[in-house]
Order: structure tokens, then C-alpha cells, then sequence
């Protein structure tokens, strides 16, 4: 049985087209936790739901955040199989199957979908394409093993609780799991694809909240995360394939310049 969880906060511009996604595959259950939304999600999603039984509507009156959803969901979810994602992201056909697929294996725990970017025009586009297209190089490698929270499926059960402070969710439900031995994999045909930044600041606030997830799960565990700014350093050499002229040179070192402002800007945040 597959339960897709969405965590959403005002997303009536998108939230039906991911719905509709998802009814065309075979899942048992679409669970949405719209927390504090003031526009009209929750009409949309209820409206839908006297069509489609699977569709099940959990409302809260006030913002709780992402992680507090994803507890949510982890704990009342009815599928053995929980397919994370998020209320303005776009499925390819057959992800449900090619991710549940995987757990015929009983040591896989977890497993992350691809990220593609929604519209790659415009330099902060490019550099969600540059971004994107260096995870799926580390991961079809198992160089970097983790999950991206706009498409990963989980097993239920393994992982009851993530902290509700964190702004990472999706690093410490991919950490539960391999603390208790399960695999973290990739299925690279499972994409998923996602509306960038718009402007600048938008980017660097993006990616400086990601790192200081980094940043809190580096200081509770007391050891090297997954991504650091030391292995920022490694993404040097990939962002730099790039580079064909003038005008992608310049980008892809803005592209480098402006994650290692988010590193700063993350570490001032968190500490």
C-alpha cells in the first residue's frame, strides 16, 4: 500500500495539478497536511476529495512547518510505503511504481528521486540546472547518497520523528534510516521537477537555509555530514564542465561565488 504525503502552506496556484499527478498512479493514498493556509488550498483539495476517496485532507489553523507535517505524516500515513513530496513540484509518469519498487529489497530504506528544474532560462534557472545536474552525478555515483525533499519514498515505521526546528527534514528522515542499517539509494528514472528561484536573494536565502540544516545536524551528531563547506569544495570541478565561453564562465563562477556566500550566511544564522 503507497501513502503520497504533501506538506503544503498556500498552494492554490499549484496544488491540483500535483494532485491530478498523482491520482494517474498507483497509490492507495494522497494525504495533504495544509498547515495554516489562507488562500484557497484547502477548498481545492477538499473539492477533489468528494471525487477521489484516496484523497485525505488534514487541516491545521496555524503554521507548524514542514517537519512538523512530515511527523504528521509519518505517523498516520495507511501506506507500508510513504512517497514524500511537496504541494508545487511535477511528477513524471511512473515515479510511485519505480521508487516502491525498490523496497522488494528489505535492506533499502529509503530511496531519492531526481530533481530536474521546472524552467532553466535565466541565470538563477541555469544555476538550479548546474545544481541539479551535479546531485545526479554524485548520486548516480554513490558519491553522494541522500535525499532532496521534493521526491523520496520512505518505509514506514523506521523513522517515527524528525526534529521540528530543523530546516532540513528530508537529511534527517534519509539519517534515521541509515543509523538503523537500511540503504539509501537513488532511482534516477524517478523525476521530479521543480520551479527555481526567481531572483537572487531568493537563491542564496534558499540555499543558506539548507546549509544551516547542515549545520544543525553536523553539531547533534557530532561527526562530518554529507555536505559541508569543505566538501563544497568538491563541487568545483563539476560546476567547471560548465564552462564553454565568456558568458557560461561567468555564470558558473557567480553559480560558485553565491554558494559559498550561503555557507556564510547559514553559518552566521545558526551560530
Amino acid at each position: 500500500m503507497i501513502t503520497v504525503g504533501i506538506a503544503v502552506h498556500n498552494e492554490e496556484k499549484t496544488i491540483e495539478k500535483v494532485i491530478s499527478l498523482w491520482q494517474a498512479e498507483p497509490v492507495d493514498e494522497i494525504l495533504i497536511i495544509s498547515s495554516g493556509s489562507t488562500d484557497s488550498t484547502d477548498r481545492i483539495v477538499k473539492t477533489m476529495s468528494q471525487k477521489d476517496t484516496r484523497i485525505r485532507l488534514i487541516t491545521e489553523p496555524e503554521k507548524k512547518g514542514k517537519p512538523a507535517a512530515i511527523n504528521k505524516i509519518l505517523s498516520i500515513a495507511k501506506g507500508s510505503t510513504i512517497i514524500m513530496t511537496d504541494g508545487d513540484v511535477f511528477i513524471y509518469p511512473g515515479a510511485a511504481s519505480l521508487l516502491e519498487n525498490h523496497f522488494r529489497d528489505e535492506k533499502i530504506g529509503i530511496v531519492a528521486g531526481r530533481v530536474v528544474p521546472l524552467d532553466s532560462k535565466g541565470i538563477s534557472g541555469y544555476w538550479m540546472k548546474i545544481s541539479c545536474d551535479i546531485l545526479h552525478e554524485k548520486r548516480s555515483n554513490n558519491i553522494e547518497l541522500d535525499v532532496t525533499g521534493n521526491l523520496y519514498a520512505v518505509k514506514k515505521g523506521i523513522v517515527q520523528k524528525i526534529p521540528e526546528n530543523t530546516t532540513l527534514d528530508d537529511a534527517y528522515v534519509a539519517l534515521g534510516i541509515a543509523k538503523k542499517g537500511y540503504k539509501v539509494i537513488y532511482e534516477p528514472k524517478a523525476i521530479v521537477r521543480v520551479k527555481g528561484a526567481k531572483t537572487v536573494g531568493d537563491y542564496i536565502t534558499q540555499k543558506a537555509r539548507t546549509r544551516v540544516g547542515w549545520y544543525q545536524i553536523l553539531n547533534s551528531e557530532k561527526k562530518e555530514t554529507r555536505r559541508s563547506p569543505g566538501k563544497e569544495l568538491s563541487y568545483i570541478g563539476h560546476a567547471l564542465k560548465y564552462v564553454r565561453g565568456p558568458k557560461s564562465a561567468l555564470a558558473v563562477t557567480s553559480y560558485l561565488l553565491l554558494n559559498a556566500a550561503a555557507w556564510l550566511l547559514a553559518w552566521s544564522f545558526h551560530f
